[in-house]
């Protein structure tokens, strides 16, 4: 028999579990904080396929997985951006550069990672013959006989674009036509491959010859004022794994 003093005991016990149904519904409904991932804009294509691969391997319930929210440009801004003191909580750029935000403590020294090359390609127009560019006097006849290439504006604090300029700092390049425009009409373009990937306003012939050692070393690091330094370490440590290495590379950081 049930009593008075039970059912009111019950109608208790009843309106609060719904309370607390309620708080953990309402607390599994709050958003996320996304991670604040600053990357140098020829890894970032391959940071966002990593982002989605991490999401995908670690939801443990979530609807969506881990967010992310990442901020690039050239090497200069990215560093220029921490040293005024962005809360990043991943940082993927060059390995001189991480060495520099290193020693100015702005990084955890533990966390610096070495993450790849990235590599410099050449492109044509969508549909145009693609040139012979496997040694250097082929990738040297092609673009003069292009007459014509486009590349970053060095002067920007593009990285690959100082690293284009100087493998074209020679005199048998003297009368070629640099241009640094989008869009330019110039039939050759150079660019970091991880770059050039994500354009689908060229189309890839090919790395430059291995005898100009055309390519950036980059590092990762997780950042001294990260907001979330737990789940950006467990990032990069999912990332650095080495099953995923093909992934990298394919989005032009070669590891």
């Amino acid at each position: 028999m049930v009593t008075i003093n039970t059912r009111k005991w019950m109608r208790r016990l009843s309106a609060g579990m719904c309370g607390s149904l309620l708080l953990a519904t309402a607390a599994q409904a709050e958003p996320v904080e996304p991670l604040q991932l600053y990357a140098t804009g020829v890894a970032q294509n391959a940071a966002r396929v990593m982002q989605l691969q991490f999401a995908e391997g670690t939801r443990k319930g979530w609807e969506y997985g881990p967010q992310f929210v990442q901020t690039g440009g050239t090497d200069k801004r990215v560093v220029s951006l921490v040293q005024e003191g962005a809360a990043a909580d991943i940082i993927i750029v060059q390995t001189s550069e991480m060495e520099g935000l290193k020693a100015a403590g702005l990084v955890r020294p533990e966390t610096v990672k070495p993450l790849g090359r990235v590599h410099i390609a050449v492109g044509v127009k969508p549909g145009a013959p693609r040139p012979d560019i496997s040694t250097y006097e082929k990738f040297r006849d092609a673009l003069l006989a292009a007459g014509a290439v486009t590349y970053s504006d060095p002067t920007s604090g593009s990285a690959g674009g100082m690293l284009i300029h100087s493998i074209l700092d020679k005199p048998e390049f003297a009368n070629l036509k640099r241009e640094h425009r989008p869009g330019s009409d110039a039939p050759i373009m150079l660019q970091p491959v991880g770059q050039m990937r994500g354009n689908t306003g060229v189309d890839e012939v090919g790395l430059v010859p291995d005898s100009l050692n055309a390519y950036l070393e980059f590092s990762i690091a997780v950042g001294k004022n990260a907001k979330h330094p737990d789940a950006a370490l467990a990032f990069q440590n999912y990332a650095l794994q080495p099953q995923f290495a093909s992934v990298w590379t394919q989005w032009g950081v070669a590891r």
